[in-house]
């Protein structure tokens, strides 16, 4: 018989054919084993654009489609006696959109502006005051912050003078493009994890770390000179972005290769819900925490993200929080995703081994691609007892794709080598 149509004729490679009653679970196998095996393979993938589809809803259209301004940290600066009922006034008339704090001098309020404490500083005076933002921290906030006390000042038929201390340049007017040169080594790192995670658990720790690893520093690479060279998105400061991406890239990677050896094949879904659906809109990168709902804005500080905006923000424009938080940040999530690892081999080789002592059959997913192998041309021929069942049904304990795709290549080419077959 044909090893991979094992399952019209009889369960050698499926569910207990020794059963007097199957369960459901059996029956629904066997049903669905009767199907054309390319129908079977894409029918055990349609999960994936499923939880996109749901996730790109809760996360990027929940997030972004109606921000609110809201609880926005500015200062008054002046003495506490004298500028508190102004700042109370202040918060008061804003309706909930500002947030005011009171600090005793310009100086002592331009280090927070800068670093992001404060969106913007306002110096009350007779002719209406100053204004202290710095716009490459938050392009939104800033210009809330302008047209509130502008109007205010207006109102009062003053003039406003305001000093941005961060301008964003001419070819980054919005302050995004730091932004998208952050999703670049997510992205790259996510994908290059996942593909080691499903197709490399027979790789040794250093193997896998080897492939991310260098993808860390040449995807990131490639990009940076695209974005510098070809598109302009940024200038200057290469070398310290370049340092930034592949660090974020390896962090990312870090956390995917782990998670791998728990998921197997699903770690697909688990990376693009961490590392795409709450990091990205979380990070402040394309609206900042202020306007986003939660639980976004209370998983911004938590996020690899916005560690990686940050950094950037700190290095190109010289704003944002301190240096050592995002490093700080991207370092947790490198630590953790080597515990991951280190507890992750481990776990998946015993459940492996336990799998083949309780001689359970093959999945569903090698069962489909052993059968996809025979309509391409790797007939194997040979019945229930021959080696190259129990070759095959070896191979199906592995759950990853990548895993399950040579097992069954390597059962099949050894199937037809000792029938003779070319």
């Amino acid at each position: 018989m044909a090893l991979g149509r094992a399952g019209k004729k009889g369960h050698s490679l499926n569910a207990d054919s020794g059963a007097s009653h199957p369960t459901l679970g059996a029956r629904y196998r066997a049903w669905y084993e009767r199907l054309p095996t390319g129908l079977q393979l894409i029918g055990m993938q349609v999960w994936l654009p499923v939880v996109f589809t749901v996730a790109f809803v809760f996360c990027y259209v929940a997030a972004f489609h109606a921000p609110a301004f809201r609880d926005i940290p500015v200062a008054v600066v002046g003495p506490a006696g004298a500028v508190q009922s102004l700042a109370g006034s202040l918060a008061a008339s804003s309706k909930e959109t500002l947030t005011t704090s009171v600090v005793p001098s310009l100086q002592a309020a331009r280090e927070p502006v800068r670093a992001g404490t404060y969106i913007a500083a306002y110096v009350p005076g007779h002719e209406g005051g100053q204004l202290i933002v710095a716009s490459a921290n938050s392009f939104q906030l800033s210009d809330v912050a302008l047209q509130f006390f502008g109007s205010a000042a207006a109102a009062s038929h003053a003039r406003l003078t305001v000093t941005d201390l961060a301008p964003l340049p001419a070819w980054d007017s919005f302050g995004t493009s730091l932004f998208y040169l952050a999703l670049l080594p997510t992205i790259s790192g996510y994908m290059v994890s996942m593909f080691v995670g499903m197709m490399g658990a027979g790789l040794k720790h250093w193997q896998r770390f080897s492939i991310f690893t260098a993808t860390s520093v040449l995807l990131p690479l490639l990009g940076l000179l695209l974005a510098r060279y070809a598109v302009h998105a940024f200038q200057g400061h290469f070398l310290a972005v370049w340092l930034i991406a592949s660090a974020t890239s390896f962090a990312v990677g870090c956390v995917v290769n782990g998670l791998a050896y728990f998921a197997g094949r699903f770690v697909t879904g688990f990376a693009l819900v961490i590392f795409i659906f709450l990091n990205i809109p979380s990070s402040g990168g394309a609206f900042a925490p202020e306007l986003l709902p939660e639980p976004f804005r209370r998983l911004h500080a938590l996020v690899a993200g916005t560690g990686t905006v940050n950094l950037l923000r700190h290095t190109v424009y010289g704003v944002g929080p301190a240096v050592w938080r995002g490093w700080l940040l991207l370092g947790v999530y490198a630590a953790s995703g080597v515990a991951l690892a280190l507890i992750g081999k481990p776990y998946f080789t015993r459940r492996m081994k336990r799998r083949a002592e309780a001689g359970k059959p093959p999945t569903m997913m090698m069962s489909a691609q052993i059968a996809a192998l025979v309509q391409a041309g790797y007939v194997v021929r040979a019945t229930a007892d021959d080696s190259a069942v129990s070759v095959a049904a070896s191979a199906g304990a592995y759950e990853t794709d990548g895993e399950a795709q040579a097992g069954a290549l390597t059962a099949a080419r050894e199937a037809r080598s000792g029938s003779g077959m070319s």
